[in-house]
């Protein structure tokens, strides 16, 4: 569910500066209807949600917009010198920093609303999860489908990858043990630990969690992530040297829109 406002918050079309800031200024009500999707809303709630969004729309043109934007600016300067390897990992570690912000100026929010839900409410939502869980694991499916998916990432960033530089993807990106299972066991316990704690109204731990998600991870799950992170990193160092000059201009306007979609909304 949390990712969901993700969706709504930083994965905007940001291709589009007039696209992102149509959809950014209509922020509340956006978060309102997707929230209704998920656990089908009553008035009061649906109000609370929308003031809970215009706070957060506000704190990130006040502070998390800009400091993303500077976070931006630095990690293309730092592209744009060569220093790829650096960029990649500011990059990462910024938006890591600032998820973190976000979730800890959320959590209130969130636990709030978390602590009006009712049991109807939370089957809607183990309706709804179970319709999704397909949709969202599916590049867990096969090495095919785990490589296709990151391809596609990759091509997001740098533009077309060449007949040399897409084999890394293959020697890299594997299908880990049981990852499918995996992923879904981890979306399973995480859902039912959450519903479990807003029905019984326990603040605490929804408050705990709300700021750190990993708190209802499995162990498993923990393991896998840091697995699949040991293979990207493994893939970018060897492919970011490869990058010809289009490739590294593809991602610097990458970074370029990025932040000059940020800067139209403050």
């Amino acid at each position: 569910m949390y990712k969901k406002i993700l969706v709504l918050v930083l994965v905007l079309p940001l291709s589009a500066c007039t696209a992102f800031g149509f959809l950014f200024d209509r922020l509340p009500w956006l978060t309102a209807w997707h929230m209704d999707d998920l656990f089908d809303l009553r008035d009061e709630q649906r109000i609370q949600v929308k003031a809970s969004a215009k706070a957060m729309q506000q704190w990130m043109k006040d502070e998390g917009f800009p400091l993303l934007i500077s976070d931006l600016e630095t990690t293309q300067s730092l592209w744009e010198n060569g220093q790829l390897e650096q960029a990649a990992t500011h990059l990462e570690q910024s938006i890591r920093q600032r998820l973190d912000a976000f979730f800890t100026v959320l959590s209130p929010h969130l636990v709030s609303f978390l602590l009006t839900l009712d049991a109807s409410q939370a089957e809607h939502y183990r309706a709804y999860n179970d319709s999704k869980v397909e949709e969202w694991f599916e590049h867990a499916e096969s090495n095919k489908a785990k490589q296709e998916h990151r391809l596609e990432k990759l091509e997001d960033w740098f533009g077309s990858l060449n007949d040399e530089q897409e084999p890394l993807v293959a020697q890299h990106i594997l299908l880990l043990n049981d990852e499918y299972t995996v992923r879904v066991q981890n979306n399973q316990h995480w859902k039912e630990r959450m519903l479990s704690a807003a029905l019984q109204g326990d603040k605490q731990a929804l408050s705990e969690w709300t700021q750190n998600f990993s708190l209802w991870w499995t162990d498993d799950y923990r393991q896998l992530r840091e697995q699949n992170r040991a293979q990207w990193h493994a893939l970018l160092k060897q492919l970011l040297p490869s990058l010809s000059t289009r490739q590294r201009e593809h991602a610097a306007e990458r970074v370029s829109d990025w932040a000059d979609n940020l800067r139209s909304v403050l």
